[in-house]
C-alpha cells in the first residue's frame, strides 16, 4: 500500500530558525514564499508550543514568489547584525526554547509546523531548511547553518539542496529469529515488501524511518528481500530493489580468526601504539551480519562473565572476508582509536571495523567468547601466554586452522607480521595451511645431549634433535616436549611447513632464533644450522636419565624416548658434552639398544640413520642388516639391526651373538615377549661392555611358540673396525 502525504500545503513555509543564538536578542524565524503569486502576510500567525500566537504583519504587506521575510525578536539588534535584510518585528515574541519547541505558522486555510529538537542544530548557528518542498516535521530536511556568520536571513540557505534522489535499500539481515530488519539510505514512506517473492501483508507502511523490522516465521541464512513502490519523504520514487538477506553468525559459519589483547600502549617505547581487537572470518557461502554480537570473558574474581556492548548496527561479513571489532576506550595516545589502527596496522577502509564499548578485556591473554544477539556462543578462544615464544606484548595470535578448536594450541600461531598483527588481512600463518598436523610417528627424537659441557673452549650445550619422518609436510605449531616429571614445554609457536627429512634442534631459552642459532654455531661451528630450524628449549634435561615425549598441540603422542647414562659406550672417559644418537628412526625410542654414543661427540642438525631394513626371505623369520657394520665409523652404518618377523602367534625369544669358536659374546635379549615383529640392535660390544674384535659372528635366535617347541634361526654378521 502506498501512502503519499502533502507535507507542504501553504505558500509560506518556515525556512530558517535561529533558536539558540549566542545573543538571545538575535532570535529570528525566516519565511519563504513557495507560490507563483504574491501572498498577503496579514492574517498569518506565528505560535510556539505554549499556544500563544502573534500576528506577523499589518494589512497591506505582501511577499512575492521566491522571496524571504525575517520575523525578529529585536529589530535594532537584528539590523545591527544583518544590515539591509528585510524584517518584521513580532510582538509578543514566541519562546524559541533552546532544548526544542513546536513552532507553527498559520494563515488563511494553510499551516506549516516544525517540531525541532536541540540535536537537530548547533548552539550559535541557525537551523536551516534543505528543501522548501520537503517535509517540515523531519530532521532529514534540517541542519545547522554552514555560513561563517552563523545564519543566512534573507538569503538562500547555506545547506539548500533540494532532494531529487530516490531512496535505496542498503542492507537486510535476519539475526533475530522472527524478524528481518532492513536499512535504507534515508527515511522512507510507503513500500511493498516481499521475501523470496512472497508479499508480506502484515507489514505496515513505514513513514519517516530509515530502518524497519519485518516479522517472519522462519530463520534462514539465505533468502532475498524485495521492496516495491518505495518513496522518500520528498516524493522521490525508487525502482524495485532486491537484496540478499544476511544470515546470523553461527558456530559453523563464523570463526574468531585473530586475537590481539596484549596490545602495545607505551608512549615512551618509540613504537606505534596499538588497539586491542578481535577479528572474525566468514566460512559461509552467504553474507553474515554481526549485528548484536558481543565479546565476553570470565571475571576471575567473581566468576561472572563480563561482556562488551553489542555491535550496534549492521556489520556485513561477506563470504571468506574479515571484520574487526576493536577497543573503543581512549588510551594514553593523543590519536583516536581509528587513527591508532591506521598508524599501527595500515589503512582500515579495506575491511569492516567497529568500535566496541565496554571492552571486557585487560592487557593479558584470556578467554574470548563470541556471543550472538540471543547470548548463544558462536566461537571461543582459550589461549594462554604459553602460546607465545616470549612476551605477548605487541603481537596477536592468528588462527591457522578454522576448523580446529579454539582451545587447541596447534590452531593458533603468534603473528609474524612486522606490525605485530594483521587485522583485515590474511594471517601470516596461512602460508602453512597446506601442511597437515603431525600424526604419531611423523616426528621423532633422534639425538639428545642431556649432560652439557661447560669447559671453556669446549662448550657443548644441552639440546634435543627432531627428525621429520612423515612422507608429507607437517605443521609443528603447538608441538610440546613433555618430561618424565610431567612438566611440558612448548617448542612450536608459529604455523610452519616442515618438509620430510628435515632436522630441527631445540636448544636453550634464548631471546630469539638468531640468538639460539648463534649459540649452537659457536659450539658446533662445522655444522650448518639455519636459524629457522632452532627451537626454544625452556627445560633442563636430567643427567641421570629421563623419559621424553613429543606431543602435538592437540595432545597426540608422536614419539616416546627413554634415555639413561648406561646407553653410552662403556669406554667413554666422560659423557659430558657427548650426545646419544638414535640408531634407527623407525625403531622404538624406548629400546635401549636403539641408542648409542655419538662418535663425533654431538651432531645437532646432522643425522645419518641406519640403512633401511630389508624384508626377510620367504619362510625365514630372522634377518640382519647390514651384513658388515662399523661400530666406530661416523659415516658408515655403525650398528647391526636384527629383525624378527613371526606369523604363528605370540611367543618368547632369546637372541645371542657367538664368535666362530662358539663362545657366547653377547645376550641381545632373553625371554623377550614377541607378537608379530621385533627389532633388536647390536652395537658390536660384548656383555661386559668391551668392544668385540673384528670378524664374523653368528646371530642365533630361539623362539618358544604356542606349541611349546623351540624354533631356531641364525645368520652371520661381520664386525669391522
Amino acid at each position: 500500500m502506498l501512502i503519499l502525504i502533502a507535507w507542504v500545503s501553504a505558500q509560506l513555509v518556515i525556512n530558517e530558525i535561529h533558536f539558540a543564538p549566542n545573543e538571545p536578542a538575535l532570535e529570528f524565524v525566516e519565511l519563504f514564499q513557495t507560490g507563483t503569486a504574491p501572498v498577503s502576510l496579514h492574517g498569518w500567525t506565528l505560535r510556539d508550543e505554549s499556544g500563544v500566537g502573534s500576528s506577523i504583519a499589518p494589512p497591506g504587506v505582501f511577499l512575492s514568489p521566491g522571496s524571504y521575510v525575517t520575523l525578529v525578536r529585536n529589530g535594532a539588534a537584528f539590523a545591527a547584525r544583518w544590515p539591509g535584510v528585510p524584517y518584521l518585528v513580532v510582538s509578543p515574541w514566541p519562546s524559541l526554547n533552546d532544548t526544542g519547541d513546536r513552532l507553527s505558522l498559520e494563515g488563511p486555510g494553510a499551516r506549516d509546523e516544525v517540531s525541532y529538537q536541540a540535536a537537530w542544530g548547533t548552539k550559535g548557528r541557525s537551523l536551516e531548511r534543505r528543501d522548501p518542498a520537503g517535509p517540515s516535521w523531519h530532521r532529514v530536511n534540517w541542519g545547522a547553518s554552514l555560513d561563517p556568520s552563523g545564519a543566512t536571513p534573507g538569503h538562500l540557505n547555506s545547506i539548500h539542496e533540494p532532494d531529487r534522489t530516490p531512496p535505496s535499500l542498503l542492507f537486510a539481515d535476519h539475526v533475530v529469529p522472527d524478524t528481518i530488519t532492513a536499512w535504507f539510505s534515508e527515511p522512507i514512506q510507503g513500500g511493498i515488501f516481499l521475501v523470496d517473492g512472497v508479499p508480506l501483508s502484515s507489514v505496515s507502511s513505514p513513514i519517516g524511518v530509515d530502518r524497519i523490522d519485518i516479522l517472519t516465521d522462519a530463520r534462514t541464512e539465505a533468502g532475498q528481500l524485495t521492496v516495491r513502490d518505495l518513496f522518500d519523504l520528498f516524493g522521490n520514487r525508487a525502482a524495485d530493489s532486491t537484496i540478499q538477506i544476511a544470515g546470523p553468525p553461527l558456530a559453523g559459519n563464523t570463526r574468531i580468526s585473530e586475537v590481539h589483547l596484549a596490545s602495545r600502549s607505551d608512549p615512551y617505547d618509540g613504537l606505534p601504539d596499538q588497539v586491542a581487537f578481535v577479528e572474525f572470518v566468514s566460512l559461509s557461502a552467504h553474507t553474515i551480519s554481526l549485528r548484536g554480537v558481543r565479546l565476553a570473558t570470565r571475571h576471575t574474581e567473581s566468576g561472572v562473565w563480563k561482556a562488551s556492548a553489542p555491535v550496534p548496527g549492521p556489520i556485513s561479513l561477506e563470504p571468506g572476508l574479515r571484520a574487526v571489532l576493536y577497543e573503543a576506550r581512549s588510551s594514553t595516545s593523543s590519536l583516536t582509536p581509528r587513527e591508532l589502527i591506521e598508524t599501527a596496522y595500515g589503512p582500515s577502509d579495506r575491511y569492516p571495523w567497529t568500535a566496541m564499548d565496554a571492552w571486557p578485556f585487560g592487557r593479558t591473554i584470556e578467554t574470548v567468547r563470541a556471543l550472538d544477539a540471543s547470548g548463544g556462543e558462536i566461537d571461543a578462544f582459550r589461549g594462554t601466554e604459553a602460546w607465545y615464544d616470549g612476551s605477548p606484548s605487541g603481537r596477536s595470535l592468528e588462527r591457522t586452522r578454522p576448523a580446529a578448536s579454539g582451545s587447541d594450541a596447534e590452531a593458533w600461531s603468534a603473528s609474524e607480521d612486522p606490525t605485530g598483527a594483521t587485522p583485515g588481512r590474511a594471517n601470516t600463518a596461512e602460508r602453512a595451511a597446506s601442511a597437515r598436523m603431525p600424526r604419531p610417528g611423523d616426528l621423532v627424537l633422534t639425538e639428545i645431549l642431556y649432560e652439557a659441557d661447560s669447559t671453556p673452549g669446549h662448550e657443548r650445550p644441552e639440546f634435543v634433535e627432531i627428525l621429520v619422518t612423515s612422507p608429507v609436510a607437517v605443521d609443528p605449531n603447538g608441538l610440546q616436549l613433555t618430561l618424565g616429571n610431567g612438566s611440558s614445554v612448548r617448542l612450536g609457536f608459529q604455523a610452519r611447513s616442515w618438509d620430510p627429512g628435515t632436522l630441527f634442534v631445540a636448544h636453550a631459552p634464548l631471546t630469539s632464533p638468531d640468538d639460539r642459532r648463534t649459540s649452537l654455531a659457536t659450539a658446533f661451528p662445522e655444522l650448518p644450522i639455519p636459524a629457522d630450524r632452532v627451537l626454544p628449549l625452556r627445560a633442563t634435561l636430567r643427567n641421570d636419565g629421563d623419559e621424553l615425549e613429543l606431543v602435538s598441540g592437540s595432545g597426540a603422542l608422536l614419539d616416546r624416548v627413554f634415555y639413561t647414562p648406561s646407553q653410552h659406550h662403556p669406554g667413554l672417559v666422560s659423557t659430558r658434552g657427548v650426545s646419544l644418537e638414535r640408531v634407527d628412526p623407525r625403531g622404538p625410542g624406548t629400546e635401549s639398544t636403539n641408542w648409542r654414543s655419538s662418535i663425533a661427540g654431538a651432531t645437532p642438525g646432522t643425522y645419518r640413520a641406519a640403512a633401511p631394513l630389508q624384508a626377510p626371505a620367504t619362510g625365514a623369520w630372522l634377518s640382519i642388516e647390514p651384513r658388515v657394520f662399523y661400530p666406530q665409523d661416523p659415516v658408515r652404518v655403525a650398528v647391526a639391526t636384527v629383525r624378527l618377523r613371526l606369523a604363528e602367534g605370540p611367543g618368547l625369544v632369546d637372541v645371542e651373538a657367538y664368535d666362530l669358536s662358539g663362545r657366547l659374546v653377547r645376550h641381545l635379549t632373553v625371554g623377550q615377549p614377541i607378537h608379530d615383529e621385533m627389532t633388536i640392535y647390536w652395537d658390536g660390544r660384548t656383555d661386559s661392555g668391551s668392544d668385540a674384535p673384528s670378524g664374523p659372528y653368528v646371530i642365533f635366535a630361539r623362539r618358544f611358540g604356542p606349541r611349546g617347541f623351540p624354533e631356531t634361526a641364525k645368520g652371520v654378521v661381520v664386525v669391522a673396525r
